[in-house]
């Protein structure tokens, strides 16, 4: 399920687990509520608390931050974990600016652009970056052009 370098320890889980528990019981939440309230996945909740996976450490992290539970794990490991990013950050990060900083310019289907929340949040995030930029469309009208405005 995991990577199991950032799977904590069989032991970290004994000690864990009985604390969770408690406290799901004493705030009379259902498990998929406790989840949702630690912002984990339902399905990863429900297979910790089955025995059927240890969890990561970063499930853990979240879980002891909303929690304030005694919680344990390798926090030598834990401050080894890159932050997680999103396709949409990667997409950005790797592709859009790549290509802006690069080429002045980048063609972006129009679903991506729907997908990342239109072009005017597109716009917004790219001048987060300090880049300035406008939409325009090919000769055909066909395709979304992202490009540098000239300065």
């Amino acid at each position: 399920m995991g990577n199991k370098i950032f799977t904590i320890s069989e032991d970290q889980y004994q000690h864990n687990i009985p604390l969770v528990r408690e406290y799901i019981r004493n705030k009379e939440m259902y498990n998929r509520d406790f989840a949702k309230l630690c912002g984990v996945n339902n399905s990863t909740m429900q297979t910790i608390l089955a025995g059927q996976f240890r969890g990561t450490i970063n499930t853990w992290q979240k879980i002891k931050q909303t929690t304030k539970l005694d919680i344990q794990f390798d926090d030598k490991i834990a401050l080894q974990i890159p932050a997680k990013q999103s396709r949409e950050d990667e997409f950005i990060k790797n592709y859009l600016i790549k290509h802006l900083t690069v080429f002045g310019n980048v063609y972006v289907n129009a679903k991506r652009i729907k997908w990342l929340g239109g072009p005017k949040k597109v716009l917004d995030i790219l001048q987060a970056f300090g880049l300035n930029c406008e939409f325009s469309e090919d000769e055909k009208g066909t395709k979304s052009i992202i490009k540098l405005r000239e300065k």
